[in-house]
């Protein structure tokens, strides 16, 4: 499954909704998105990867661009993870690499820090 990115809106905040597979053929897409994106937060960055199913080594070196870029301007990039099983694809990989240590993981809305 190709991936799918759309914004939506959440408790008045504005969330890039990854869905499908992060992968090479697709990371000019995310990396555009995203750019957009990040450029009109003012202090988060909300990306939900709760429907994300495979994500490549394209799609982590993206997140870590733009997590490193938005730290720079004084702003974070949050993680949203809606099912925490920690036997879930993207669990297991975020633990595997050591980027669960680097990223702000939640799993609501509601968990993200101001």
């Amino acid at each position: 499954m190709a991936v799918t990115i759309k914004t939506r809106k959440e408790d008045e905040v504005n969330i890039l909704e990854v869905s499908g597979r992060l992968i090479n053929i697709d990371s000019e897409k995310f990396q555009k998105k995203l750019e957009g994106f990040c450029v009109k937060v003012d202090k988060n960055a909300i990306i939900d990867i709760s429907e994300v199913n495979f994500i490549d080594s394209f799609g982590l070196g993206t997140l870590i661009q733009h997590h490193t870029e938005l730290q720079k301007n004084g702003k974070k990039l949050v993680l949203l993870n809606t099912n925490p099983d920690p036997n879930t694809y993207i669990q297991r990989l975020f633990d595997i690499t050591g980027l669960k240590k680097v990223f702000n993981f939640v799993t609501s809305i509601g968990d993200v820090e101001d």
